[in-house]
Formats: structure tokens, sequence, C-alpha cells
């Protein structure tokens, strides 16, 4: 990684939040960050552009993302991410973090172990800092297509551990049929959460047959209305019937 280093640049303020909030994880379905420094003169002195540039060296995930599953796989494999993810979220919820970028590109799958890491916590907020931010922010940050509503509104204090699961359902969505929930320009995917009106789910791989209410209970426009915690979208998920 090697963003700039010019204050204020956002790609630095990406890598400065992702190296704070991935210190305090520990956790096998989270990329481990092992450190992190700035380039000195010294060892920068075979590319001088370098200096001053931050680098981080984290664990490293030889599958690349999961990006390509996505319409392309089984219901066994679509219910091991989403418990993964969910087991990393638990944990990073505990410790005050959520995420606000859960989509596939942020997921990897080790080639050899078939392991599921969580990764880039740039966009990470603790809980604490939500709360006591302005209620509202005119700076949106996620991925239009697995956005929560409240991400979209920059609503920040109602942001919490709910706003992830929101994406885990529209993760879960994709893998299942191939694409996020809501297509078309930005614009339109945006208003479409803020409405909440999912086309018919077309799964095109035989899913459980709960598996549409677990996906559009996760994402409620309400976010009162969802799965509070990580562990209770878990034990739901982990209560369907396997596909006949």
């Amino acid at each position: 990684m090697k963003p700039s280093a010019i204050a204020g640049d956002p790609l630095a303020t990406s890598f400065a939040h992702e190296v704070r909030a991935a210190a305090q994880l520990n956790h096998p379905h989270i990329t481990t960050v092992f450190d992190h420094g700035v380039f000195s003169a010294y060892e920068a002195s075979q590319e001088p552009s370098l200096v001053g540039t931050p680098w981080l060296a984290m664990e490293k995930v030889s599958g690349g993302n999961i990006r390509a599953l996505a319409g392309h796989t089984h219901w066994d494999t679509i219910k091991t991410v989403l418990l993964d993810v969910l087991d990393a979220l638990g944990h990073a919820h505990a410790r005050g973090l959520i995420h606000r970028d859960i989509k596939p590109g942020n997921i990897l799958r080790d080639k050899a172990s078939g392991a599921i890491k969580l990764t880039d916590f740039g966009l990470a907020k603790s809980i604490r800092q939500m709360r006591v931010a302005a209620r509202k922010s005119t700076m949106v940050s996620g991925t239009p297509g697995y956005m929560s509503p409240e991400q979209i509104e920059g609503d920040r204090q109602a942001q919490g551990p709910w706003s992830d699961l929101y994406s885990v359902g529209a993760l879960g969505w994709a893998l299942a049929t191939g694409h996020a929930p809501y297509q078309g320009d930005v614009t339109e995917v945006l208003e479409a959460h803020l409405r909440g009106e999912t086309k018919q789910f077309k799964p095109v791989c035989p899913v459980p047959r709960g598996l549409e209410e677990w996906l559009r209970h996760a994402m409620q426009t309400d976010p009162m209305q969802r799965f509070v915690h990580a562990a209770d979208a878990a034990w739901a998920l982990h209560d369907l019937a396997d596909p006949v």
C-alpha cells in the first residue's frame, strides 16, 4: 500500500483508519495486520519518492476476493461465506467497531485453505465516534450496491452493527443471484435502497426456502426491524434447512 502522505488526503486518512481499526482485532476471519510505519529516507534510499509514505504489512491471502463467486457457486459456499463474515463482524462489533463497507471485494478467500477473511477497515468507525458525531453528514461512505439506508442518508447516529448486517444481506443476495439487490446508475441504486423495493429473488442455485425471508429481514429499511446483532443473524441462518 502506498497512499499519499499529503495531509488531508483521503487515501492517507483511510489508511490511518484501517491501521487503527485492524490493530484492535484478532480473529481467524479478519486479515491480520502485523506492522505499519512510514518510509524513512534510509528505507527508501532506492526510491526517494517513497519517503514519508505510509506502509502496512499484513497477512497474505493468496486467493483474492470473492467477486467471482457471485452467481457462480452453491449453497454450502454461500452459507460458509455469510457465517464466517458474521463471525468476523461479531468480533469487530463487540470491540466497538462497525466496518461500513461489506461487499464481495472486501472479502478474501485463501486459495490453499479456503478460509474466508474480511479485510479493508478503511471506512471503519467506532460506535462511540458515531454516537457523538453530528446527526447528519454530507460525507457518504460505502459502496452503493451494498450500503444501508442510514449510510446513504449520512445519518451517523443511526448507524451501528445493524448497518453492517444490512450489507451482509445485500452480499447474500449477490452471491445467490449474481448481482446486488438493486441495479441501475448510482442515483437509482441509492434511491432504491431508501425505498426498500427489491425485485423478485431469483437464485441461480438451490437455496433454503427461508433464505429470501432472511435476506429481506436483514435489508429492512428501518434499522430497528433488522437483526440487531451478528449472532442473531447467524443463528437464524443456521436454522434454515438445507435445500431439497
